[in-house]
């Protein structure tokens, strides 16, 4: 599981770079562990022109911190990696609290 800064009393959004700090530092097993994955998904993607579109999505019980940080990470993380690759986010429960 990962880390949850809620439980330790911070109410800011995975938006706060504190924050994105704080998970990406707690989880950074979790995070190499998947870098690779998405890596050969992408690439492989990439190499079927029939796909247009490759869709990511991350989840947590609140929907406000680690899911949030998460997406942020990776969002820079794939555009420093694949240039060529539109990336957009989308926080679907962002806008509940």
């Amino acid at each position: 599981m990962l880390y949850e800064p809620y439980r330790d009393g911070f109410v800011k959004s995975g938006l706060d770079e504190e924050i994105q700090k704080m998970v990406k530092s707690k989880n950074i097993n979790f995070f190499a562990a998947l870098r690779p994955a998405l890596e050969e998904l992408i690439i492989r993607f990439r190499k079927n022109r029939k796909y247009r579109t490759f869709n990511i999505y991350f989840g947590c019980a609140g929907g406000w911190q680690r899911s949030v940080a998460t997406v942020e990470y990776f969002k820079d993380w794939l555009k420093d990696n694949f240039p060529k690759i539109t990336v957009t986010t989308k926080h679907l429960t962002m806008h509940k609290r």
